[in-house]
């Protein structure tokens, strides 16, 4: 019996990328996670402060008590 075995043009193991590749990759992804964090913060902190801003000062920026409660109660990670 006669086979013929033909081989897939597709690789079975991806490319090695160079170290500095995959250092460059890690630094960027940890550079969005720290910076994502922060505004996570930055975010909980004004929302804190906009709570203790009186009624004039809330109509001044052209928001209701309301609008500011509802700003408030937002989870941090939503803009």
């Amino acid at each position: 019996m006669n086979s013929t075995y033909v081989s897939s043009a597709i690789p079975t193991t991806a490319p090695a990328l160079a170290p500095s590749t995959w250092l460059s990759t890690a630094v960027t992804l940890a550079q969005r996670a720290l910076n994502t964090v922060v505004q996570w913060q930055e975010r909980e902190i004004q929302r804190r402060q906009l709570m203790t801003l009186d009624a004039r000062i809330l109509t001044d920026m052209g928001m209701s008590r309301a609008d500011a409660v509802a700003e408030y109660e937002k989870p941090f990670w939503r803009s």
